[in-house]
């Protein structure tokens, strides 16, 4: 009886020990989770950054090649209005 009281306890202390060393593991892994995640909102947020920078420099392109926008007829306010062609 005291071997088997023996080897319960052992096995106890080693379930014990082994769901110790889990939570570490998980602590750890949790924790580099974090990190990665972080790093890629960090990237995305620098991804939209130079998608906006980009946008705005081709709306200045845009703007040079065209002339002004107007936005009610959605034409260019420099563009000479075409004249309706006779069939």
């Amino acid at each position: 009886i005291t071997r088997v009281e023996n080897r319960i306890d052992q096995l106890e202390q080693n379930r014990q020990a082994d769901v110790a060393r889990l939570e570490q593991n998980q602590q750890g892994l949790e924790q580099r989770l974090q990190a990665v995640m972080e790093k890629m909102e960090s990237g995305l947020e620098a991804q939209r950054q130079e998608l906006r920078a980009i946008g705005e420099r081709t709306a200045r392109i845009e703007g040079a090649l065209t002339g002004p926008w107007n936005a009610r007829n959605g034409e260019t306010t420099s563009a000479p209005r075409m004249a309706p062609q006779e069939a």
